[in-house]
């Protein structure tokens, strides 16, 4: 068995002989077997527990034996307690995705803190199938078929070449003293259920089926890795990326499979299945149509897809007095504008949208610079009547994010004199009455 962990460890890369591991061990007989396994072969290991709470005494024996073990042999152990149920109450999630949060949370401090190289878990073969299955019945997609990764970001498991069975007889033989879980034969567990009820019966019509299965996921993931290539070029056709956010031209999607190749190009923003399968159904349709996973949001736009990382716009609002303003400068939202006074009015063909030119005289000071808001209204250059700069933005093409960092230059009174890049105020246009002008220019 160490043998087996040793050629497994070297043929996957998990890491180098030299570098210090931090186990994470809950006592049950997978985190014990492998501490065992690892000290056995040499390898410089700290031992992380958790004690979750969440059983009572059982969970603080499972503590004492691993606190026990690794004192008699002078192994760096280091434990912490959760209050796992109220963590999943205040997000809203479940024990077990609690417990999994806090669990990695504590074990990248720990590694962090005290200088350990990887995190290693006892994930096994039973592990990954159950895995398979569990995400067969939640619609994972190919992805979700793969099974466990032996290598994700800094934690490895060197445990996946070995079944449960084999785990179990190694402990027997080399009295690795484990402690069983109660609760991992509790059926409301999705998990309890595959490995006690579905594995017996699928390892009854084919006693090989462990070792079949995990070489069906491996042919899986071929595939995917096939796909991978596939979407990669799709990706450089079809995707730009600008000021944080991901632009997908609509044109170039495939018109056969599309919805399969937007799951593929939108992995890793968590979007779930049936998300994109309301995004792709939305293709067709008017633009402004907006789209969440818990991380991202997707703005269906004229042309493109637009996802960006869930934002909320910084409020802008910042005064300028009329003192010292010519020559002056504000910055805002990534822009700059700059405030210069003229006594002589400039020719009118310097208007445009990244230049204002208003009468002086009309404005009230001191101004003000802020970010749009609900209800804002203005009467466009050119113009006799008011009109709600939300229609503005919809005839000037202007997309959901672009409308959250509009910027608005207004008089004392409230009224918009300019809203910024796009157009003046009516109002506050220069006429040939116009005495002294402002001009503000947009970089």
């Amino acid at each position: 068995m160490v043998h087996l962990l040793i050629s497994y460890i070297r043929s996957h890369r998990l890491f180098a002989s030299r570098d210090r591991l931090l186990v994470g061990v809950s006592g049950g007989v997978d985190s014990m077997s492998l501490l065992h396994l690892l000290l056995t072969a040499g390898y410089h290991v700290g031992v992380a527990h958790c004690n979750f709470g969440l059983r009572g005494e059982e969970s603080d024996g499972d503590e004492r034996l691993v606190l026990r073990y690794c004192a008699e042999r002078r192994v760096p152990y280091f434990t912490t307690r959760f209050s796992t149920a109220s963590h999943a109450y205040s997000k809203g999630i479940s024990i077990q995705m609690a417990a999994r949060e806090l669990r990695y949370e504590w074990f990248e401090q720990v590694a962090d803190e005290h200088g350990f190289d990887k995190i290693v878990v006892a994930h096994n073969a039973n592990d990954e199938v159950e895995t398979f299955f569990l995400n067969l019945t939640r619609g994972a997609g190919l992805r979700g078929l793969l099974g466990i990764a032996a290598v994700q970001g800094n934690v490895v498991r060197p445990l996946l070449f070995a079944q449960r069975s084999e785990i179990l007889d190694y402990a027997r033989d080399q009295k690795v003293p484990f402690r069983e879980d109660s609760s991992n034969s509790d059926l409301k567990y999705g998990r309890n259920r595959i490995r006690l009820n579905v594995l017996p019966e699928l390892t009854a019509l084919n006693p090989s089926f462990l070792p079949t299965m995990r070489s069906n996921m491996a042919h899986l993931g071929a595939a995917q890795q096939i796909i991978n290539g596939l979407t990669e070029n799709l990706r450089q056709a079809a995707c730009t990326e600008s000021d944080g956010k991901l632009h997908i031209c609509i044109e170039r999607l495939p018109a056969a499979h599309c919805e399969f190749w937007l799951f593929e190009l939108l992995h890793g923003f968590g979007f779930s299945e049936p998300t994109v399968s309301d995004i792709a159904k939305a293709l067709e349709g008017t633009s402004g149509k907006v789209f969440c996973s818990p991380t991202h949001t997707l703005l269906k736009d004229r042309e493109h897809l637009i996802v960006s990382p869930h934002e909320e716009a910084p409020a802008v609002e910042l005064h300028i007095g009329a003192e010292g303003l010519h020559g002056s400068e504000v910055y805002a939202s990534g822009q700059r504008l700059t405030f210069r006074l003229l006594d002589k009015p400039p020719a009118y063909s310097q208007q445009g949208s990244s230049v204002a030119l208003l009468d002086y005289k009309s404005l009230q000071f001191p101004l003000t610079l802020r970010t749009w808001q609900a209800g804002d209204s203005f009467i466009p250059l050119g113009m006799k009547g008011a009109k709600k700069l939300s229609d503005f933005f919809i005839n000037s093409k202007l997309n959901r994010f672009e409308k959250q960092h509009q910027l608005l230059l207004c008089s004392a009174g409230g009224e918009v004199a300019w809203a910024v890049g796009l157009r003046i105020d009516n109002r506050y246009r220069i006429t040939p009455k116009t005495m002294q002008t402002l001009m503000v220019n947009l970089a």
